[in-house]
C-alpha cells in the first residue's frame, strides 16, 4: 500500500554568532564569467558591404562598379557575428562545442628510439651525478642532502649507483660528449626532409673590390622541407577539418547598451578574421575569379625563427624555422597535442672553417661586424636558394591545386603573413 509522506524539511539557515540567519551575496557582475557560446552557423542574410547615403539614389549610375555584397550570419546570445566577403563553402566553426572552448587536450607523448634513460651518458651513475651538477647545486646543506640521496643513495633495482662507475671521471669530458652528440652531423634525413648547401661571399673591410670578386664559400648539411610540401601535409590530411577556407570580419552589435554608439563593434583576434586576410582573399579572387568547381583558398604562412640553446650548458645550438597556418585558430595553434606546427627547416651556424678561409684570403682575422653579416646572409641565402624555388613561386602566382582532407580540390595561394623573428632576419 503507497504512503504519501510529507516532503522533508527545508535545511535550517545557517546561522551567525549573533543569531540572525546568514545572508545570501551575489557575485558581483564584473566578476561573473559567462561561458563561451560558439558563433553559429548560417543561415545567412545578404547585406550591402558598404554604408549607403541617405541622399543615394535608388538606381546606380549606368557605369557604376558593382556593388560588393557580403554574407552576414545570425548573432549569437552575446551578440557577435560574422560577416563574410562570399558565401563559405565551409565553416569549421559550427562543429565547435563548449569543451572545445574551454578544455585543453592532455598532451600526446611522441615516440622516442629505444635509449637507455642515462644517454648519452656511460652508465646511471654519471647520468645522476651530471644531472645533480647541471641543476647548479650550491655549497649548501640541501646541495649536500641532494648528492647523498638523489646521486649517492639511490637504490633503482635496476641501475642502482656504483662507486666503480664513475672510476677517473671527468666532469669537462662529460660536457665535451654532451656538445659532441649534440653536433654530430645527422643521418640520413627523416621522411621528407632535404640536405642542400649555400653559397655566401666573404667581404672585407680593409680592401676594395667588387662584390662578384669576393672568395665564396658553400655552407653544406642544410636540412629543409620545402614549403609547398608543408602546405600538402597541413591542407591535405586531418588537421584540415579545423581551417577556415574563407576570412570573415567578425563583429560585435552592442544591442544600443550605453555609454556605447548604436552600429557595430570591429573585434580582432584571429588571422582569418584580420583586415590582411581578407585582402589578401579579395586580390586572389580579383586576379583569378572565383570558378564554381574550385574554390581559392589564401594559406596563410606563419613563420617563427630564432635561435635555441640544446641545454643550459655547452655550445650546443639550433636555429629552426617552424611553420604555422594562420587558417587554424591560435587557441589550437598554442596546443602541444594539436602538433600545428611544422619544422621547416634549420639554419645553419656559421662553420669556424669559414673563419680560416678568411684569414687565408684576407691575411687577417675576420671583424666582428663581419661575421655578423655572414650570419645573416647564410639565413637569407637559406631562404633564397632553397626554400623560395620556382616551384614555390608559381604556386604563390597562380595558386597550386591540392585535394584537401574534406577530398575537395582547392586552389591554394601561399601568402606570407607573418615572420616571427629576431635581429639576424632582418
Amino acid at each position: 500500500m503507497d504512503i504519501d509522506l510529507p516532503p522533508p524539511p527545508s535545511p535550517e539557515p545557517a546561522l551567525r554568532p549573533s543569531g540572525l540567519p546568514n545572508r545570501k551575496r551575489r557575485l558581483p557582475k564584473k566578476l561573473r564569467d559567462n561561458l563561451p557560446d560558439p558563433l553559429p552557423p548560417p543561415p545567412v542574410i545578404r547585406v550591402v558591404s558598404d554604408p549607403v547615403p541617405a541622399a543615394r539614389t535608388p538606381s546606380p549610375e549606368p557605369h557604376a562598379p558593382p556593388v560588393r555584397q557580403w554574407v552576414k550570419t545570425t548573432p549569437n546570445r552575446h551578440g557577435v557575428y560574422k560577416v563574410y566577403p562570399n558565401p563559405p563553402t565551409r565553416d569549421p566553426d559550427a562543429s565547435l562545442t563548449l569543451r572545445d572552448l574551454c578544455q585543453t587536450a592532455e598532451l600526446n607523448m611522441i615516440d622516442k628510439p629505444e635509449l637507455p634513460w642515462y644517454h648519452p651518458f656511460k652508465n646511471a651513475s654519471v647520468a645522476r651525478l651530471m644531472h645533480w651538477h647541471i641543476l647548479g647545486h650550491t655549497n649548501s646543506i640541501e646541495s649536500l642532502n641532494s648528492l647523498c640521496n638523489d646521486v649517492i643513495g639511490a637504490t633503482d633495482d635496476d641501475d642502482p649507483f656504483r662507486p666503480q662507475d664513475i672510476a677517473h671521471f671527468s666532469a669537462e669530458a662529460e660536457l665535451k660528449r654532451l656538445d659532441k652528440i649534440a653536433n654530430e652531423p645527422p643521418g640520413e634525413p627523416p621522411s621528407g626532409w632535404l640536405r642542400g648547401s649555400v653559397k655566401i661571399k666573404l667581404p672585407s673591410t680593409k680592401r676594395r673590390q667588387e662584390e662578384a670578386d669576393a672568395p665564396e664559400v658553400e655552407i653544406k648539411n642544410i636540412l629543409y622541407r620545402p614549403l609547398l610540401d608543408v602546405v600538402r601535409e597541413a591542407f591535405g590530411g586531418s588537421p584540415f577539418q579545423q581551417y577556415h577556407t574563407t576570412p570573415f570580419a567578425l563583429r560585435w552589435d552592442p544591442l544600443g547598451l550605453p555609454p556605447l554608439p548604436p552600429g557595430h563593434q570591429e573585434l580582432y583576434g584571429e588571422m582569418y578574421s584580420s583586415s590582411t586576410m581578407l585582402k589578401a582573399h579579395h586580390d586572389i579572387n580579383t586576379e583569378h575569379p572565383r570558378s564554381p568547381e574550385i574554390e581559392n583558398v589564401v594559406a596563410g604562412f606563419m613563420f617563427w625563427s630564432d635561435a635555441t640553446h640544446l641545454a643550459n650548458f655547452g655550445t650546443a645550438s639550433l636555429w629552426p624555422l617552424y611553420t604555422f597556418f594562420g587558417n587554424l585558430s591560435k587557441y589550437t595553434r598554442i596546443k602541444p597535442s594539436a602538433n600545428a606546427g611544422y619544422h621547416q627547416a634549420y639554419f645553419p651556424s656559421v662553420p669556424d672553417q669559414v673563419k680560416d678561409d678568411y684569414r687565408k684570403h684576407y691575411g687577417h682575422e675576420m671583424p666582428d661586424q663581419v661575421a655578423t653579416h655572414l650570419k645573416r646572409e647564410l639565413m637569407h641565402a637559406v631562404w633564397g636558394e632553397l626554400l623560395l624555388t620556382p616551384e614555390f613561386l608559381e604556386a604563390y602566382y597562380h595558386g597550386i591545386d591540392i585535394k584537401c582532407g574534406d577530398g575537395n580540390i582547392r586552389r591554394l595561394f601561399p601568402r606570407f603573413l607573418t615572420y616571427s623573428a629576431d635581429y639576424p632576419e632582418k
